[in-house]
């Protein structure tokens, strides 16, 4: 349980004026006490319904109800210390949102919709096109080195928790915004026209339904694969994919962290080029990547309103872009150690040496 003294405690230190002055002489402030109250729950993974004195004098049908919402609500903690245990201690659940991932698997227990998303990228062959200029790119089948697949038993578990709680739907999105990109268009990034690219997409989506088909799942659990084009107008948002990733740039640029996220991209982009025996520079990386990272920006926009759960498994870059266009309304978990992920990216990155190395 909770210990009243230590509350009170950090409460009254947490409620000192500015400047500081002596905690134990500090009136209490009681949203600073509920707050650390909800802390400390949280902490030990605990969500309890306390009755009041009022609520003690309830109907015999009342307290039916809040046995079963307190039966739903250790179930919901039990699924969410499962979680926790899966992921690093830092970045188990991004940006501290707890509470909205309990939120959202409790509307899952309460039968309401969840979707639970699962990004598998597309593969990108890049070439140089000219000294000093912009490298272009195809799209290519990646079947080998998808996230998906090699996170299978994983997929496999977590089905198995979600099903404590009810119906659920897995969905593996193939981003189609990687392929349909405004701002690479104007780049002229692309080698390929439209009708190939829609053309690896649906391939990529067939080998994945293909490759994930025997996947053990529980009873009331769904695993689908779907273009992220398609899943947006699943759920009835009217912006275009290339609308958003367009929104997601313009949301980057104006956000405080512009500068932070504008060195990082220069930075990475040095890096992934140059691995690929790529010569570009400063400007270029900075071309390429602004309309790359503003797509995951675009994807928080679209996910903030939606009522989702972002099963992360790729870098951290990623999800935080994500989080970023959500400001921060958007409950993301990574249910792997760091070990498991460097693991992923050393194992799909010698799979992508070897590609380019059998072009060169």
């Amino acid at each position: 349980g909770l210990n009243p003294k230590r509350i009170i405690r950090q409460a009254r230190y947490q409620s000192r004026p500015p400047g500081g002055g002596p905690a134990q002489k500090t009136r209490l402030d009681e949203n600073k006490a509920s707050n650390i109250i909800r802390e400390e729950a949280l902490k030990k993974a605990k969500i309890t319904l306390c009755a009041s004195s009022a609520d003690s004098k309830e109907t015999s049908s009342n307290s039916k109800k809040s046995d079963y919402e307190e039966t739903r609500t250790e179930v919901v903690a039990e699924v969410i210390n499962w979680f926790r245990d899966q992921g690093s201690r830092k970045d188990w659940v991004l940006g501290r949102q707890d509470d909205l991932l309990a939120q959202r698997l409790d509307q899952l227990a309460s039968g309401k919709k969840v979707d639970f998303l699962i990004w598998n990228c597309i593969g990108f062959q890049w070439e140089q096109d000219r000294p000093g200029g912009v490298p272009k790119c195809n799209l290519v089948s990646n079947r080998s080195e998808s996230l998906a697949v090699y996170y299978q038993s994983k997929i496999a578990e977590i089905s198995k928790q979600l099903a404590k709680l009810g119906q659920a739907t897995i969905t593996v999105l193939v981003p189609s915004n990687e392929a349909f990109n405004a701002g690479y268009d104007r780049l002229g990034v692309y080698k390929q026209d439209t009708g190939a690219r829609n053309q690896l997409l649906d391939q990529t989506v067939d080998e994945l339904k293909a490759d994930l088909a025997d996947t053990p799942l529980p009873n009331g659990i769904t695993l689908t694969v779907k273009r992220w084009d398609r899943y947006i107008k699943d759920i009835g948002v009217n912006e275009s994919q290339e609308q958003l990733s367009e929104a997601g740039i313009d949301f980057m640029k104006a956000s405080p962290q512009a500068k932070n996220i504008q060195t990082e991209m220069i930075s990475s982009g040095l890096k992934k080029f140059r691995s690929k025996n790529l010569v570009v520079n400063d400007t270029i990386a900075e071309k390429v990547n602004t309309p790359y990272y503003g797509m995951y920006v675009g994807e928080g926009l679209v996910l903030k309103d939606q009522p989702v759960i972002v099963l992360n498994f790729e870098e951290m870059r990623v999800s935080q872009l994500e989080f970023l266009g959500a400001s921060g309304d958007l409950a993301i978990v990574t249910p792997i150690k760091p070990k498991e992920m460097s693991a992923f990216y050393q194992w799909k990155n010698g799979l992508i040496a070897k590609r380019y190395s059998r072009k060169s």
